[in-house]
């Protein structure tokens, strides 16, 4: 499987939660979303060596990817609040979410360094 496949998976998964109403659902569902972007991010990197951690992926973004870096900071901290501090994000966080990740994913995808 390659970053983009994984992506697209974690990405499907990600919408199908978002459409149940348990507010477990809806922490998994950014949460996906945001490993979604951790692998756009690592197809972005084409055949160079990927981070082997949150803080290097994050420099390369800030550096390399500065016009979503926002975008994936975002999905970062949601994740975080979901997973560490049990934060329920309402459907309309979730939505955003799944807009964050869209963004990432064509801006990978435009990219010369992805092979597509």
């Amino acid at each position: 499987m390659t970053y983009l496949e994984q992506a697209r998976h974690n990405r499907e998964v990600a919408e199908a939660l978002s459409d149940g109403d348990s507010p477990t659902s809806r922490q998994w569902a950014v949460t996906c979303l945001f490993y979604a972007a951790v692998h756009y991010v690592n197809a972005h990197l084409g055949n160079r060596p990927v981070p082997d951690n949150h803080p290097e992926r994050d420099s390369y973004v800030r550096s390399n990817m500065p016009l979503i870096h926002s975008d994936y900071r975002w999905l970062k901290t949601k994740s975080q609040g979901s997973r560490y501090r049990l934060e329920s994000p309402p459907k309309a966080v979730v939505d955003t979410a799944l807009s964050k990740a869209d963004k990432i994913r064509k801006f990978v995808e435009r990219s010369s360094l992805v092979v597509h």
